[in-house]
């Protein structure tokens, strides 16, 4: 990972565990260079129209869009039928 990245995740961790000048760093920087911001992705919500193994397949769609919930190498385990 390049340096700059990590230092932009290290200030974001940071602001997140409410360090204040960390917050304001990493906002002047979002000012500063809006193209570098990923727009969160629209999460989708389960229904109780949902078949079990749709709301299943939304859950692990659901995990897999949380950056650090998985490491995106590894398979979410499939219940058999």
């Amino acid at each position: 990972m390049p340096r700059l990245a990590v230092f932009a995740e290290n200030l974001a961790q940071l602001a997140c565990q409410g360090d204040a000048r960390a917050r304001r760093d990493l906002i002047t920087l979002m000012k500063a260079f809006p193209q570098a911001v990923k727009p969160p992705q629209e999460l989708r919500k389960i229904t109780s129209d949902m078949s079990p193994e749709e709301a299943a397949a939304l859950y692990a769609e659901t995990l897999t869009a949380i950056r650090g919930v998985t490491d995106g190498e590894s398979e979410l385990v499939q219940w058999p039928e």
